[in-house]
């Protein structure tokens, strides 16, 4: 008799035990804590930009130190670039050199002239069809779309992008997005070899689903003066 009631006081101790966390106000969970700790791992935010991106699984996410080359605008008066915010890669970062990998890097950068979103857009096309990738072809002209709420200006096209792995320049799938807020361009950039878009066209869509803007302290800090530079 003794032992059944001691067996039934074990078992209702530890089914009080095991709903104590979600009854307890402030208290988080050992289950909530390691979906943060997955969240917090899966998801870069940068607080000088107040700009958040997120990977999937099995995808490899880049701090803007990890991200080299060239920036969309890197010869211009127009727009002074401030950096790299973070990349998401499909292969891990430091691959993106020797094959086309299939990745969305957000970059910001000061509005120097007043630009309207959809005119940034038509810069920015217009820049890269009159520059040596003479191979360009316009396959989503510059069109507003929503993400999270705020309007964006949405361009598509292919080129062609050197790799080590390959002598002559790869056909690539180029898609931006462009969002100016409080006087900065944020640039949104996926880039794929064409014949991987429809692979990882959702988890492509995912990252850029993903990107949300918040304000942030840091935007109205002053900013180091960079030298201006001139359009090709």
């Amino acid at each position: 008799m003794w032992r059944l009631i001691v067996v039934g006081l074990i078992g209702m101790c530890a089914a009080t035990a095991s709903i104590s966390w979600a009854q307890q106000p402030g208290v988080i969970s050992p289950d909530d804590l390691e979906a943060a700790k997955a969240i917090e791992r899966n998801t870069y935010r940068s607080e000088a930009y107040g700009i958040s991106i997120t990977k999937p699984e099995g995808w490899f996410l880049a701090g803007a130190n990890e991200i080299t080359g060239e920036p969309a605008f890197s010869h211009t008066e127009h727009l002074n670039f401030l950096g790299y915010v973070a990349g998401v890669f499909r292969f891990p970062p430091e691959e993106q050199w020797v094959l086309i990998n299939p990745s969305v890097v957000a970059e910001v950068y000061d509005v120097v002239t007043p630009f309207t979103q959809e005119e940034v857009a038509n810069f920015y096309l217009k820049d890269i069809q009159a520059s040596v990738e003479s191979s360009v072809r316009i396959t989503m002209p510059p069109a507003p779309v929503s993400l999270n709420g705020k309007e964006w200006i949405r361009a598509g096209y292919f080129g062609r992008r050197a790799t080590h792995r390959e002598q002559e320049r790869t056909q690539s799938y180029q898609e931006c997005y462009f969002r100016i807020e409080q006087q900065r361009l944020i640039l949104i950039r996926v880039t794929a070899r064409p014949a991987d878009v429809p692979t990882y066209r959702a988890e492509l869509d995912s990252i850029i689903q993903s990107v949300t803007i918040e304000p942030s302290p840091a935007q109205h800090a002053p900013e180091k003066v960079k030298q201006p530079r001139t359009l090709l």
